[in-house]
């Protein structure tokens, strides 16, 4: 009772498999876009931009002063002055820091929305790299088993004088190499889900991927629609060398100094005398004119600047076109391997097989039949990947997920 026991709780603990939850890739993007601490400081640095923006229209607190003086026995009262300043920019009057403070929050937007994508199109990535690693350690453990009960084949016909027991060899070692590589794409299996853990916010033990259905490809029309109004690269740039431009005319604008409006109001002690007046402070710009931002802002632009040059080098048009292009090919690749040449190879192997039983052909001939098939059993899991991370590409550059786009 004790070994049955044993052998159940056993069976429990180290068949996870059995109990393996299937996530598909938008279920997981779901999920890591609530849990992800990739998101969350995307969501931090959002939020600081949004602060520094308001902090540029919000304008110093004023400044009291009250004075009052306690005057001597033979004028007993109190003198009482007051005295308000608030002080200003001259950028705070003339709209220079409200234009600022909306591109910033501009800016800001793009940026998040862009950076949240970047984080849906490495998670994908990551998705599809576990998909295939889990699909080629199956492949891997049916080969193996193949190999091995061929190899029994041979040995059984080898007892009974049909053929030569050295046939069997390339089968076992065949096996043998097999359930080595298994364990090596296990042990990337694993960290691969340590990775997608680690961006999406949740454990992936367990988790079994699935291969994601590839929608339509839209037209280059509608993925030109689409681009205009998404948050890419190229939005990013250029609003992050709007916002440094803003940023120069902010910092030469305040090149002339604070100054501030004063309200006085002066009591004497025995209530008869009361003064009000009005007044202003002015900094005198002798050592400081603002030089030190405005050289800082002044290198952010040419930053920024070159930052552009750089991301439209390309036409976006073309770029488009090309990786549609690609996806396209890519995903023709994949159907012809899955619809045409892998049903055409297996079949092979099976009528080989068939003939190998029949004694009509030599396990060699077997052997190297089966090698071709292993090859392309790989190959189809390979352009299963390499389509979809052309796509990846493609909506990378679009700033949104093909399925988006009507």
């Amino acid at each position: 009772m004790r070994r049955l026991i044993a052998i159940i709780l056993g069976y429990v603990l180290f068949a996870p498999s059995a109990y393996a939850e299937t996530l598909a890739l938008d279920q997981v993007i779901e999920r890591a876009l609530k849990a992800s601490p990739v998101a969350a400081r995307i969501e931090r640095d959002y939020q600081e931009k949004l602060a520094d923006s308001t902090a540029a229209t919000t304008l110093d607190n004023p400044e009291f002063q009250l004075d009052a003086v306690r005057m001597d026995k033979g004028n007993a009262g109190t003198d009482m002055a007051l005295e308000l300043i608030q002080p200003l920019r001259l950028s705070q009057l003339d709209g220079t820091r409200r234009t600022y403070a909306a591109t910033l929050a501009q800016v800001a937007a793009t940026e998040q929305k862009y950076r949240i994508f970047i984080s849906v199109n490495d998670i994908s990535a990551l998705y599809m790299k576990l998909w295939l690693l889990q699909e080629r350690k199956g492949l891997y453990e049916r080969s193996a088993r193949d190999a091995g009960n061929i190899a029994g084949i041979i040995h059984k016909a080898a007892s009974q004088g049909q053929t030569a027991v050295s046939e069997a060899t390339l089968f076992s070692a065949d096996s043998l190499r097999l359930e080595t590589e298994i364990d090596t794409i296990a042990a990337e299996i694993t960290r691969t889900k340590l990775e997608l853990a680690a961006i999406a916010g949740f454990s992936f033990s367990g988790i079994q991927a699935v291969k994601p259905e590839f929608s339509a490809l839209p037209n280059a029309d509608a993925l030109a629609r689409f681009v205009e109004n998404r948050a890419t690269l190229r939005s990013v740039v250029r609003d992050n060398l709007a916002v440094a431009r803003q940023r120069a005319a902010l910092a030469e604008a305040d090149r002339f100094p604070e100054f501030g409006p004063r309200f006085l109001y002066n009591r004497a002690s025995n209530g008869s005398e009361q003064g009000i007046g009005v007044g202003v402070a002015l900094r005198i710009p002798l050592w400081d004119n603002n030089q030190a931002e405005r050289q800082r802002a002044h290198a952010s632009v040419a930053a920024a600047q070159a930052e552009a040059d750089s991301a439209v080098i390309r036409n976006s048009d073309e770029s488009i076109h090309e990786l549609r292009q690609s996806a396209e090919q890519m995903q023709s690749r994949a159907d012809k391997y899955w619809k045409k040449i892998l049903p055409e190879y297996r079949k092979s192997y099976d009528l080989s097989r068939k003939m190998l039983h029949a004694g009509q052909i030599q396990a060699l001939d077997l052997w190297q039949v089966r090698e071709k098939l292993y090859q392309v059993e790989e190959a189809a899991l390979q352009s299963v990947l390499d389509a979809y991370t052309a796509r990846l590409a493609l909506e990378l550059e679009i700033g949104g997920k093909l399925e988006e786009i009507p």
